[in-house]
């Protein structure tokens, strides 16, 4: 979570969504029965969330210094990355937005992504070459383009949406969960708890420069492929199409997805920090504060 921090602070320059980006992101991560990228595979998405914010923060610094040996240890992380689980194939495209949100790039930074795609062209051909020499086929790793595509990519993004466990409750773990008094002291709490945090980065907001377009394109475009690549990946695979067929399951790669939903609420905040002004100030950050507790 700190590495992507970092990455949301290079790409838009402000402190603000990074601290808003740690602030969500607890939020939006749930916790499943059965398969859960949190209690059934830690070490692996965590390596794998890892290794991609890395490579890419390397990448970065070679672009604006040109350190070939950061660059060469990009690549190794790259590799790395592509050979520890498959839905990290998304991280070239993560150096894509870095090479957008680089305003003076040249060949060097050209030729350097394209070393990028020569990695991940030769990772597919190996991976095909030992599927197709195996005995025995994992059906994880076979395609289906059928219908269920679709359904399994919107059961794919709908389970990286917060609570949205919750309320499927598809393991019915739920069923007895009443409201009582006690429940309102608590969201009345951490409602507060949302409002001080919230208008301590205002404060901080109205220090710094307001988001650039050309920033807030890349963390879009850097939510985006955290949220949707994954989801698109999977939602591919014979295996998850009919064992994730219901909505409020997921696949351990949704964590990823999870990464970029709070990047969007990141975003979104700060376009209201930039609405928000006089006497409506409180009573908006109070509402908002009341609503997300």
């Amino acid at each position: 979570a700190l590495l992507t921090a970092r990455l949301l602070f290079v790409l838009s320059k402000n402190e603000t969504v990074s601290l808003l980006f740690l602030l969500f992101l607890p939020i939006c991560i749930q916790t499943r029965v059965s398969l859960d990228p949190i209690l059934s595979f830690p070490p692996l998405l965590a390596f794998s969330i890892i290794l991609i914010v890395s490579q890419a923060l390397l990448f970065e610094i070679y672009c604006r210094k040109h350190h070939i040996l950061v660059l060469i240890l990009s690549y190794l992380i790259f590799l790395t990355s592509l050979l520890t689980y498959e839905v990290c194939v998304i991280a070239i495209f993560v150096n894509f937005i870095i090479l957008f949100n680089n305003r003076r790039f040249n060949r060097r930074e050209l030729f350097s992504v394209l070393v990028y795609l020569i990695l991940l062209f030769s990772y597919f051909i190996i991976l095909l070459f030992l599927k197709s020499t195996a005995l025995n086929t994992y059906t994880g790793s076979e395609f289906n383009f059928s219908w269920q595509v679709w359904k399994s990519f919107c059961i794919n993004l709908y389970a990286a949406i917060p609570f949205s466990y919750f309320y499927s409750d598809p393991a019915k773990i739920f069923v007895d969960r009443q409201f009582n008094f006690s429940d309102a002291w608590y969201f009345i709490a951490l409602g507060a708890i949302f409002f001080c945090l919230w208008y301590s980065s205002l404060r901080l907001w109205r220090e710094q420069n307001l988001l650039e377009k050309r920033a807030v394109g890349a963390l879009l475009m850097l939510g985006s492929v955290l949220f949707f690549l994954p989801a698109s990946i999977l939602a591919l695979s014979k295996r998850y199409q009919y064992e994730m067929n219901e909505f409020g399951l997921a696949p351990i790669a949704v964590i990823i997805a999870t990464f970029g939903f709070s990047i969007f609420l990141s975003v979104a905040t700060c376009a209201i920090f930039g609405l928000l002004n006089g006497r409506k100030l409180h009573c908006n950050l109070i509402v908002l504060s009341i609503g997300f507790a």
